[in-house]
Order: C-alpha cells, then structure tokens, then sequence
C-alpha cells in the first residue's frame, strides 16, 4: 500500500493501492500482453504500478526499478523489449464514487502475486509498505491511517483468504464484478456510507439527489472536521 502525499488535491495523506487513471495509449497489444476485453484497464493498472511504486511485472518475470524522471513507462518497456504481462491480473472489484461528489472516479481493483520491493516517487506518494490486509485494517481502526472506503472493502474481502494463493484463486473464478456504488448518508450530524445491500440504501439514493445535500454534507465537515466519506 501507498501514502498519497498530504498536498495532493484528492485524498490528500490517504493510504490506498498504487493505481490512476486509464491513458489513451493504454491497450496496445505491442505493450501489454492479454487477451482480456478489458486490456487498456490492465494496462492502466499495470503501468502506474510502475510509476507509483517501482514494480514491473512483465512477460519476463518481476522486477523493482525506479521509473526514469522524464521517461514513459511505454517507452521504457519497448527500450526493455518486454511487454507488461497483464493476464496476471486477477480483477475483482468496481467502485464508482457517490453520485453527487464534486470529483468522481469509476476504478477498478485488480490482484496479482509478486515479490518484489517498492520503489516509490517521492513526489505524488511519500511512503509505501508491504502489509497484511488484517494490520491495514487494525490501523485504520486505530486511527493510524486513513484508508480510502473503496479501499477498506477491498482489504476486507482479502481478509478472507489465507494465502495469496487462496485469494488469487478464488478472484480466478469470478465471473462478473458488479459495480458498487455506495451513498452518503447524514445521521445525528455524522457522515456515513451505505451498499446496495444495506437497509436504508434506496431512501439514502434518493436523499442524495435532494437540493442541498452537498450543502448539508459540508456542514458536517466544516462542524466536525471529519474526514470526508470518499477518504475513509
């Protein structure tokens, strides 16, 4: 898991996993070696993996590298010869951010077994580590971190496996991700989430889209410095 940098202008100072946006090279087959529909994600995945946190995992094996200042990873790995081996990614959720948030993300989680250290940029990210997802938990519970929501379900589901192996076997057999998209509810001045399959979900969708939902969400904030569900 990664820190993002406490200046950054989304989820400042959050721990979450190395990850960003889809760009529009993404996808080409000379660079990332799947047959899965949803290459240009794989690809995505797999190339901030690189950037964020030094990690390359390509059709020749696993290594930790630095990315050169100035140097796309898609040209780094054509200097390499190799390609990013996206077929060993395991895809096993869909988060989309709640409705009315001003800054949105539709992102999806993939898994992957290495073995490798982390290299990170010092600039976007200021720390990294290795951790059980059960300790990643414990110390967002203890208030020692911040973990994104989408990011604290993931841990969650990992939780279930006792081995990688376990899980990336397991993520094997998944057929289909549904996307979740969870909404934000207001109860006794304090912010919380909710899932499709929590009582409550459907009145909290259609609270969500009343005139000044936001505005009362801010007062919560301004009120009681919490931290913003998204970053939770």
């Amino acid at each position: 898991m990664v820190q993002r940098s406490a200046r950054a202008r989304f989820m400042a100072g959050v721990w979450v996993f190395p990850g960003g946006a889809v760009d529009e090279g993404d996808g080409d087959p000379s660079l990332v070696a799947t047959a899965a529909s949803d290459a240009a994600w794989r690809q995505a995945a797999l190339r901030e993996l690189v950037e964020e946190a030094g990690i390359w995992v390509t059709v020749n094996g696993d290594f930790s590298a630095p990315q050169a200042r100035g140097i796309a990873v898609h040209d780094a790995a054509r200097e390499l010869q190799t390609r990013l081996d996206g077929d060993r990614l395991g895809y096993f959720a869909n988060w989309i951010t709640p409705a009315p948030l001003p800054i949105r993300f539709d992102t999806r989680f993939y898994a992957a077994v290495v073995d490798v250290p982390a290299v990170i940029d010092d600039a976007e990210l200021v720390s990294s580590t290795w951790i059980f997802p059960g300790e990643a938990l414990d110390r967002s519970a203890r208030g020692d971190w911040v973990v994104a929501y989408p990011t604290e379900q993931s841990l969650r589901f990992l939780t279930r496996f006792a081995s990688t192996s376990a899980a990336m076997e397991h993520i094997a057999t998944i057929d289909r991700v549904p996307p979740m998209q969870p909404v934000i509810v207001v109860i006794d001045d304090r912010l919380g989430m909710l899932l499709p399959s929590d009582d409550g979900f459907t009145a909290a969708a259609a609270a969500e889209l009343e005139d000044g939902f936001l505005e009362r969400v801010q007062h919560v904030l301004d009120r009681t410095g919490e931290i913003p569900p998204e970053q939770r």
